[in-house]
């Protein structure tokens, strides 16, 4: 059972570290003239494009490896998924007719998003949010240089199933009677 709420609380940490970093790049590049734009989205660009692996083994070597640092490294990994969803209904909604209609009656900036545009945007966040939480701790297997040395502390839902599969690879008839192999 320890298992389960390591895991979970890995996904839920890494996908939330992605969401906040990533609705912050978002407003801000969304909402903010060209320049910043510009700069945040190269920004996400290059988190994107510089592989998770990469980054943890960087992390790792920079930082004392543990459960918590793989959960930011895996939730730097989900930022570029939430900036990019926060920027386009950003972009989206700016130009509304409510969000000109409220700009014009003299809301200030901070009104706006707060309460025009960035409820409008949760609903696509939320469910990219839910998309990814499955997929955090199983990250956390492959960036396990961050946690090398506490493996055995910390047990994690799955730890067994690259052995199943390496199994299987190897046992042709496995494949095909399962039941056939008692142990």
């Amino acid at each position: 059972m320890r298992g389960t709420v390591t895991s979970i609380a890995v996904g839920v940490i890494a996908v939330g570290i992605g969401a906040a970093l990533g609705l912050l790049i978002g407003i801000v590049s969304g909402y903010a003239g060209a320049c910043s734009t510009k700069g945040f989205m190269r920004l996400v660009d290059a988190i994107q494009g510089f592989p998770a692996i990469l980054s943890a083994l960087l992390f790792a070597a920079v930082f004392t490896p543990g459960i918590a640092l793989s959960m930011v490294a895996i939730g730097i990994a989900f930022v570029p998924a939430f900036a990019r969803l926060t920027r386009a209904g950003f972009l989206e909604l700016r130009e509304r007719e409510f969000v000109v209609a409220a700009r014009a009656l003299g809301a200030p900036d901070r009104r706006l998003v707060a309460r025009h545009i960035l409820p409008n945007t949760l609903p696509p966040l939320i469910v990219q949010a839910t998309n990814e939480l499955p997929g955090g701790h199983p990250r956390r297997r492959r960036a396990s240089p961050t946690s090398a040395r506490h493996a055995a502390a910390a047990p994690v839902v799955g730890a067994h199933a690259p052995g199943g599969a390496e199994l299987l690879v190897h046992d042709r008839g496995l494949r095909y009677f399962p039941e056939a192999r008692s142990r």
